[in-house]
C-alpha cells in the first residue's frame, strides 16, 4: 500500500496528545505523526512495540531527535539497546550521539491524527541512525521526525495548509496508472 498518511489533520490552534497518560502540549500547525522505534535488524514489528507522536518537522535536516528520557518513556528503550553509530548529529552547537534504529510510521484512519488504520505500519531505516539527546536544554517537548528520514524511501508529502491536513506516500510506480 503505497499511502501512509491520508488526510492527517493538523491544527491552527493548540491541542494536546496523550502519550502514556501525560497530556502533552502540541503547537499549532504541528504536524504530528505516530512512530514507533526498535533496534537495526528488526524489520518486522512486534504489535507489542509502543507506538508514540513525533512532530514532523521539515526543517529538521536529520533523521531523528529524541531525548534519552523519550526514548525510555515512549518507545520502552534505552540508549545502550541501540548500537552506537560512529556520527554524529550537530544541534545548538552541540554533538549529539546517533544510535543505529530503525522507526515505523503508523498509517492514520483517513481525516484522523490519533486513530490508526488496519494496516501495517511503514518501515523506515535510518541508515545515519536517530539522534539522543541527554541534555535538559536540547530537550524537545516530543521528538522530531526529519525530512531527511524520507528520503531514502524517495516518499512524497502533500501539506494542505487551506485544509490543514497532510498525506504521505511512496512513490508511484507507474505514471499510466496514477
Amino acid at each position: 500500500m503505497p499511502v501512509l498518511l491520508r488526510k492527517l489533520p493538523f491544527y491552527d490552534r493548540f491541542t494536546t496528545v496523550d502519550v502514556r497518560g501525560q497530556a502533552l502540549r502540541v503547537f499549532p500547525y504541528q504536524v504530528l505523526v505516530w512512530v514507533s522505534l526498535g533496534p537495526v535488524g528488526v524489520r518486522h514489528l512486534d504489535p507489542l512495540t509502543p507506538r508514540f507522536p513525533a512532530v514532523f518537522d521539515t526543517a529538521f535536516t536529520d533523521n531523528f531527535l529524541i531525548h534519552q528520557q523519550q526514548l525510555r518513556d515512549f518507545a520502552g528503550l534505552v540508549p545502550q539497546q541501540l548500537r552506537k553509530s560512529p556520527d554524529d548529529l550537530r544541534a545548538h552547537g552541540r554533538q549529539i550521539p546517533l544510535h543505529a534504529a530503525n522507526l515505523w510510521i503508523h498509517r492514520n484512519r483517513p481525516g484522523e491524527r490519533d486513530r490508526f488504520a488496519d494496516t501495517p505500519p511503514f518501515l523506515l531505516e535510518l541508515h545515519r541512525g536517530i539522534g539522543i539527546c541527554q541534555d535538559a536544554d536540547l530537550y524537545p517537548r516530543l521528538p522530531l521526525l526529519g525530512a531527511r528520514a524520507l528520503r531514502p524511501k524517495r516518499l512524497q508529502v502533500f501539506l494542505d495548509y487551506a485544509k490543514c491536513e497532510v498525506s504521505m506516500r511512496t512513490p508511484r510506480r507507474f505514471w499510466l496508472f496514477g
